[in-house]
């Protein structure tokens, strides 16, 4: 029984190049009257007679050292290549050539007649040509290399092969197993770019950082689409150590490379998120500090890898084809990647051999129908693809092309994975770091120098200097206490000030501290002077302390407050009074103090602890007086009044136009004015009152006056006519006036109006009037 390989072999070529093959490696296919043998009766005999020690050695001595060449490479990698991939290998070790144009002699009709074949085809017969097709079409014609992959028919069959090959080069087992194994290609230098470019990932990581920042220290509102606007872009971009150059040009977040990269990422890595309209971070704690800021370099490298495999927009513009082709960026950014895992050591790759070993592993790695349509390359598609599928493809390979070459030169290269590499006048090849293999293949990074780790310097001038790569948590817990002055690649600087440690004791970090975190990074004890001033500046503001949860007494003056605090039963239940009318209460003796009160016959107002604790403690006359329910105003009901009136002698309020104009400004102004008395006020507003404080708030705003010359027509169809006559339309400005045709003019252009309507047989008259 014949070998199945052998079988599906001989019966994907067609039976004119079959009977080419068989005549030309010395095996008889005609019979005994000269007539070609039937494609059935020559396959039977190919399966017993050509795959044969004997003939597949007779064939590999009419080689030429070019076909063998190729052919050995071939061997070296198994037996099986795409034919992309093997050229491309060829034509760098100088073996072939590629779109050379023979002039049509013979052969013409493999030229014109192979359909899978896209303008040139090889051919067997030209002997001399060291066009790449040519070369494999002379392997196939001594019965050594086949071809297999090809385009389907419009019924949905694979054509037949022609010595043209197809999208997959193999020798079969059957003649493999009798050919001598090549020698390893020693190459005599391996290849190299004209010029190199590292990337940097402390440039990517600290960029993370500082936009992490700017949201920890700012509102960042977003738009209703989601998206940071324009104003913050602006902002974030200018801290950037390496800003966005995309900014200028985009009108929208989506549309700028890094910025929205950057956003993205540090949500999917769980530091920001979008909540309630704004970007916020993900922990409302300021003072914690992610652990992934505290990471080492590969292990945060490794993080932002996942989480940009994970973001389902591509990178940049790189994707130009319509959405319904449904684009996959994140499968396809892992083919990328297992891509460059499987690269030897400092080999450098061109982005296209890179494009086509992705597309070997998986042809669907972009776009989930290329396969499909490569394999009905020369028909038309209607419905969810339509027109040529050779149009399709091409935008296909196009878009896969850019999405590899945006990744790798984009993101990746400034994660500090690869390496780029000039050829000619394009960053064209990439090649793995150590980082890169670190981070995709898990080996160890090579340990940093020493003087690499980055240190911290406080000098005396409270100059904090925060040199190299110092770890990205420890600029974060700089950030709580410092004043960051500059930022760059070699260091960030900062400056420590009242005010900066003031605004960290604000957030609960004590200066004590300040002072444990800066001798730790700084190696040893502090100048002394900055010690001295951050302990001295401590003392100060521990000096004034909010406290909440208090109950104070106020009375109405000093000498009551006096009395009741000598008082024996109520006296005890006061504790000291930090002014002349106001004493603290006791703790727990609120209710004591009330009925200690009360006894007496003083009966307290009660106020809580929130603003709408004054509501209805007042009444607002017709001239605008204020005057409150208790003797003594509560302190929120002062703090309340005080941004609408102004406070009389007599203990009174009054409303005045000016304290009206100050509170006031706008219709929604004088509105929160007038619903915030009516708040405070017991009762309807006496009347006139809030016409009087629209008035004094500007409630109507300004408004404006202009004279107008309007001219009537007899209808509107005679003004739309006259409107599109090119010298007068530009005069007539429609005036809406329901059915009425009015049209505004410039008097001074009726002059010029008026002539041309006379000329249009228009006589105008002076006064409007219905015809």
């Amino acid at each position: 029984m014949a070998d199945k390989e052998i079988q599906e072999l001989l019966n994907a070529y067609h039976a004119n190049t079959l009977w080419e093959i068989a005549n030309a490696n010395g095996l008889r296919a005609t019979d005994e009257r000269g007539k070609r043998l039937n494609r059935h009766v020559l396959m039977r005999k190919m399966e017993k007679e050509f795959f044969t020690r004997q003939r597949v050695l007779a064939s590999l001595e009419k080689l030429n050292w070019r076909e063998r060449a190729v052919l050995d490479r071939l061997l070296l990698r198994g037996g099986t290549a795409s034919t992309k991939s093997l050229r491309r290998e060829a034509l760098r070790a100088g073996l072939v050539t590629v779109d050379e144009q023979p002039s049509r002699g013979r052969g013409g009709y493999y030229y014109h007649s192979v359909p899978y074949a896209d303008g040139y085809a090889g051919h067997p017969h030209r002997s001399k040509s060291t066009e790449f097709v040519d070369v494999i079409a002379r392997l196939t014609y001594y019965g050594l290399v086949f071809s297999k992959d090809v385009p389907l028919t419009s019924g949905n069959q694979p054509y037949k092969l022609r010595f043209h090959p197809g999208a997959t080069l193999y020798v079969p087992q059957a003649i493999r197993r009798h050919l001598p194994k090549p020698e390893p290609i020693q190459e005599d230098k391996p290849w190299q770019p004209e010029e190199t470019r590292q990337g940097d990932s402390a440039l990517l990581l600290r960029d993370l950082y500082l936009y992490w920042d700017f949201v920890r220290r700012n509102q960042v509102p977003l738009l209703k689409n989601g998206l940071v606007g324009k104003r913050s872009l602006k902002a974030i971009n200018a801290i950037l150590l390496t800003p966005d150059p995309s900014l200028d040009k985009a009108r929208r977040e989506d549309e700028t490379e890094r910025l929205y990269r950057l956003r993205l990422l540090l949500e999917e890595l769980g530091l920001l998120r979008r909540q309630k309209g704004y970007l916020r971070l993900t922990d409302k704690d300021p003072l914690h500090i992610p652990p992934f800021w505290t990471w080492p370099e590969v292990r945060q490298v490794q993080a932002c890898l996942k989480a940009w495999n994970g973001l389902r927009v591509a990178d940049g513009a790189a994707i130009e084809t319509p959405s319904q082709y449904a684009p996959r960026p994140a499968r396809a950014r892992q083919a990328i990647l297992d891509a460059l895992q499987r690269l030897p050591a400092d080999r450098w790759i061109e982005i296209e051999e890179l494009v086509e070993d992705i597309t070997d592993q998986d042809p669907d790695f972009l776009f989930a129908d290329h396969s499909r349509l490569d394999s009905h390359k020369n028909r038309w598609h209607y419905g969810y693809y339509y027109g040529s599928t050779k149009t399709l493809l091409a935008k296909f390979e196009k878009a896969e092309q850019a999405f590899v070459r945006a990744s790798v030169t984009g993101f990746l290269h400034q994660l500090g994975l690869v390496e780029l590499g000039r050829v000619g006048k394009q960053w064209n090849a990439v090649r793995l770091t150590p980082l890169g293999r670190a981070a995709l293949g898990g080996e160890t990074p090579p340990a940093p120098a020493e003087q690499d780790r980055g240190r911290l310097i406080v000098q005396p001038n409270f100059q904090v200097m925060a040199l190299g790569p110092v770890q990205l948590d420890a600029l974060a817990r700089l950030d709580l206490f410092a004043e960051r002055t500059r930022a760059d690649r070699g260091a960030f600087e900062y400056r420590l000030s009242r005010d900066s440690i003031y605004r960290a004791q604000q957030l609960g970090l004590d200066a004590r501290q300040v002072l444990r975190f800066l001798e730790e990074l700084n190696g040893g004890a502090l100048p002394q002077n900055v010690r001295r001033s951050l302990e001295e500046w401590h003392a100060h503001h521990e000096r004034i302390v909010f406290r909440s949860g208090v109950h104070l007494l106020q009375a109405a003056d000093g000498g009551l407050l006096a009395e009741l605090m000598a008082d024996e039963q109520i006296g005890p239940l006061l504790a000291r009074n930090p002014a002349p009318d106001v004493a603290l209460i006791a703790g727990g003796r609120e209710k004591d103090l009330i009925a200690a009160l009360v006894q007496r016959g003083l009966f307290p107002a009660v106020s809580g602890d929130q603003p709408a604790s004054a509501d209805k403690s007042v009444t607002v006359e017709a001239d605008g007086t204020i005057r409150p329910i208790h003797a003594v105003p509560s302190l929120h009901l002062r703090g309340r009044l005080s941004r609408l009136a102004k406070e009389q002698p007599d203990g009174t309020w009054k409303l005045t136009p000016r304290s009206i104009r100050r509170a006031g400004g706008s219709r929604n102004k004088v509105l929160r004015l007038l619903d915030e008395l009516g708040r405070l006020h017991r009762g309807e507003l006496p009347e006139g009152l809030a016409e009087r404080i629209k008035a004094w708030g500007g409630y109507y705003g300004d408004a404006a006056y202009q004279t107008l010359t309007l001219i009537e027509f007899r209808n509107r169809q005679a003004l739309t006519e006259l409107q599109a006559i090119p010298e007068l339309g530009a005069y007539l400005t429609p005036f809406p006036a329901g059915d009425r045709a009015l049209a505004v003019v410039d008097e001074a252009q009726l002059d010029q109006v008026r002539e041309i309507l006379e000329r249009l047989g228009v006589h105008l008259r002076e006064g409007l009037g219905r015809r």
